[in-house]
């Protein structure tokens, strides 16, 4: 039938598809093959096309592409299984089922992916799930999302950087092509629609949902039902929390850091008294770092150090006169308790 001399460019289906609205179709379980193949066929309504339009004249082809039409007709369209039959019982993209051409191919459109999250003290973790999402099919687009403080304070915590900081920091990672400042905490119908968003990339294990928003408890479990989600795998030893356990860890050395930069206690928020700490310290271990430099580099005074290491063994040795007295007055007050004891003096 696309071999017809009066046929366009466009092929039977795109005019069906467009002209369907105009016949009614969706309306009704039946199409109006004559109608819709005249539409087909560019011929005006009421002009003879100088053929057979009746349905006794339908081609075999014809026929098998009418009986297709509804057979569709009676299974409701659903985009999302469509656009997703190349994620076959998982959340990984199987890039063989990409046909050339299609959106996500390098001559297609670019697929839009969306990933989202809090992103605080930006880490290679971050960076290495946004280059999972990038590359996760051959041409995509990738918009971030990044909650603000006021979102992320109420519902995860408090962040570290603030928001506008960390907007900035996505900014400057090479696999980001835009960035969404004030994300939602979860990801609804409208928000896909308003970016043309086609999956959404995070790591597959449950995302609890604090907001109470999502009915499931995890806020991507409705993406992952409609087959809208991508997977992308966990860095394991790297996190924001692993970053901030190790700076509570050393905390009076990074502060001490700190202070040796200039910082001031209140700049640090901490106490008069743990102030005065930290710098005893701090003296302390200068004290011992100048001690140990002048020994180092003095022949007198490492020959004095020697002297005095030498003095304290002698002193308390075995073979001293200090342990020998010791032990002496040791066994004699033995020896008077149990005198007494054998005298029932005690």
């Amino acid at each position: 039938f696309e071999n017809h001399p009066m046929a366009t460019k466009r092929s039977l289906s795109d005019e069906i598809e467009a002209t369907s609205g105009a016949a009614g179709v969706g309306e009704s379980d039946e199409i109006d093959r004559p109608a819709h193949k005249k539409r087909a066929l560019n011929i005006p309504e009421g002009v003879n096309s100088g053929e057979d339009d009746s349905w006794e004249s339908e081609t075999h082809e014809e026929t098998d592409f009418f009986e297709r039409e509804e057979k569709q007709l009676e299974e409701p369209i659903d985009p999302a299984k469509i656009k997703c039959s190349y994620l076959p019982g998982g959340y990984f993209p199987d890039l063989s089922k990409l046909e050339e051409g299609k959106p996500g191919t390098k001559t297609g459109r670019p697929l839009r992916l969306y990933a989202d999250g809090i992103f605080d003290l930006f880490h290679y973790g971050h960076a290495k799930a946004l280059e999972q999402a990038k590359n996760s099919f051959p041409n995509v687009y990738l918009l971030v999302g990044c909650c603000s403080d006021g979102l992320t304070h109420r519902l995860k915590g408090r962040t570290v950087l603030k928001d506008t900081e960390r907007y900035e920091s996505l900014r400057h990672c090479k696999w980001v092509d835009e960035v969404v400042e004030d994300a939602p905490w979860v990801v609804s119908g409208e928000f896909l629609a308003k970016h043309d968003i086609d999956f959404v990339c995070h790591d597959a294990l449950p995302y609890s949902d604090t907001s109470g928003l999502s009915d499931t408890g995890d806020v991507y479990a409705h993406l992952k039902k409609a087959g809208r989600f991508v997977a992308t795998k966990r860095t394991e030893g790297i996190s924001t929390s692993d970053i901030i356990t190790s700076i509570i860890q050393d905390y009076d050395e990074f502060v001490r850091r700190n202070f040796r930069r200039g910082y001031t206690a209140k700049d640090m928020n901490i106490s008069f008294l743990k102030q005065q700490t930290i710098k005893f310290g701090m003296v302390k271990e200068r004290v011992a770092e100048n001690i140990g430099k002048f020994i180092k580099e003095s022949p007198q005074a490492h020959a004095l150090a020697e002297d005095l290491q030498k003095a304290f063994v002698n002193v308390f040795s075995r073979d001293s006169s200090f342990r020998k007295r010791w032990r002496k007055q040791r066994r004699e007050l033995r020896n008077r308790i149990g005198y007494l004891a054998k005298n029932s003096l005690c």
